[in-house]
């Protein structure tokens, strides 16, 4: 950049500042201009040994200095030139103020006079820091995704989990750089993390931090209310919450942990959805449990709801299952072949459904 001006007393003469940006230092944030001060005659004038004072002003730094000049006609000298470091703001944009005055102490008519010139320059804009954001992406019951955006090219991309130490991101990245997502797996459910990202910036290779955001993991599914204690015989009605999406293995045990079924299913609605879920019995799976009831008329089960996604979680409960006289127990040879019957009991009353007891060596025993 240059600027100018003409002599107070004689116009033929011109001051010229000349300002030039030489060199920038990025990883400094920095640049170094050149300056120059110049006086040229552009006419037929000329002076000899006249004492001047020249102050040139780059960035706020002042140099002055008195000295005896001789200008012929038609040509130019410089009169003052250095260089300067400039710091650069921390957006890595600067605009310097720059100035030059030419004050002699000659008054003749073909001297120059005094002369001032100056004005702003635009340094280069040295990149710095990117702008970042994160939002969540999606969740599950132990992993958590996240999306992040820049307004500039990153090359490298990690977050902090909880306010641990930086992770590597091993992110999924746009074609441009600017945007991407990742996902934090082996995560604890029904547990809230904090989540902070950061970016090195592809040109400046310097550090951003993005926003904090707080997410929490998906919970396991949970029966929910009161669940009816199981009639033998009966199909069994229950009530869950989908938590999570992920498969469910729904699993009855007796009290020694021993598995008396298992069924699977996944409810493809809505996440915090009541599901309303039938154990329709097979005849084995009601012989099986016929079988612990000894002489008793009841016993306890363990209902449990086993969600898996990548790993398992338990809920359970303990209800009391109850021997009614809709079991079959009894067996018929009906044309050769082998049935499942119920024993009816004739009273006063009418025909009544139940089971019997066989006495034996070892004590009386529940028939079947």
């Amino acid at each position: 950049m240059n600027w100018s001006a003409t002599g107070s007393i004689n116009g033929n003469y011109r001051l010229e500042l000349n300002v030039t940006e030489t060199n920038v230092n990025n990883a400094n944030n920095s640049s170094t201009v050149h300056w120059e001060v110049i006086i040229r005659a552009t006419g037929n004038y000329s002076f000899n040994t006249i004492g001047s004072t020249v102050v040139v002003n780059v960035d706020g730094e002042v140099y002055n200095a008195y000295s005896q000049k001789s200008l012929n006609a038609h040509s130019a000298i410089t009169i003052a030139s250095g260089d300067k470091n400039i710091q650069h703001d921390s957006n890595g944009s600067k605009i310097i103020y720059c100035s030059a005055s030419y004050t002699q102490t000659s008054s003749a008519s073909y001297t120059p006079g005094n002369m001032s010139c100056g004005g702003n320059l635009g340094l280069t804009d040295i990149p710095r820091y990117a702008n970042v954001s994160i939002t969540e992406r999606a969740k599950t019951i132990n992993s958590i995704s996240i999306n992040w955006n820049t307004d500039a090219a990153r090359d490298h991309t990690q977050y902090s989990l909880n306010y641990a130490a930086w992770t590597d991101a091993n992110d999924t990245v746009s074609a441009d750089n600017r945007s991407g997502y990742f996902t934090i797996g082996n995560l604890n459910c029904n547990t809230n993390y904090s989540i902070k990202v950061r970016v090195k910036r592809a040109d400046s290779q310097l550090w951003s931090e993005s926003n904090q955001i707080n997410i929490k993991t998906l919970d396991k599914n949970k029966f929910e209310g009161n669940l009816n204690e199981i009639i033998l015989g009966d199909d069994y009605t229950f009530k869950f919450k989908q938590n999570a999406k992920a498969t469910t293995y729904i699993v009855i045990y007796d009290s020694n942990n021993n598995k008396l079924l298992s069924r699977n299913t996944y409810a493809s609605t809505e996440l915090n959805a009541v599901i309303t879920y039938t154990i329709k019995f097979t005849q084995e799976e009601i012989d099986k449990i016929y079988k612990l009831f000894g002489v008793e008329n009841y016993i306890n089960l363990k209902l449990q709801l086993d969600t898996f996604d990548k790993l398992h979680y338990y809920d359970e409960c303990t209800r009391k299952c109850n021997l009614t006289g809709k079991v079959k127990s009894v067996t018929i040879n009906s044309n050769g072949t082998i049935k499942k019957g119920r024993v009816w009991v004739g009273t006063s009353a009418g025909n009544k459904a139940g089971v019997f007891i066989v006495g034996t060596q070892s004590g009386n025993r529940r028939g079947i």
